[in-house]
């Protein structure tokens, strides 16, 4: 696996978990596989960027629930309005034994649908 391989998964991650148009794979099986690397990047990517913003809008406004909104506003943004049950969809399609295809039909299954 070369550095371009590597770039390429990342990027693939990012586009995957975020709507950060950095380009790249937009191939959903590629980052299924490599999942992993979303918990070592994406929670910095969603936590710092809205925690920064959050901090440095202390400085001008003195309103902690207008700050907090904007600071959760920053946050679904970055998700692309994606929330917990999304996120246990993804978890869901992980978890599945078998192959890439088998994962993103479940995956595919269980977005918006009730969990039982």
């Amino acid at each position: 696996m070369g550095m371009r391989d590597i770039i390429d998964d990342l990027r693939a991650v990012i586009t995957f978990f975020t709507i950060i148009p950095i380009g790249g794979s937009h191939d959903v099986s590629r980052a299924l596989i490599n999942a992993w690397i979303a918990i070592i990047i994406i929670p910095p990517i969603t936590g710092l960027l809205p925690g920064l913003l959050g901090y440095y809008l202390g400085f001008f406004i003195h309103n902690g629930l207008f700050i907090a909104s904007i600071t959760y506003l920053l946050l679904l943004v970055l998700t692309g309005l994606n929330h917990i049950d999304g996120f246990a969809d993804i978890i869901d399609a992980l978890m599945v034994r078998g192959s890439i295809e088998d994962r993103i039909r479940v995956l595919k299954d269980r977005i918006g649908a009730p969990h039982r």
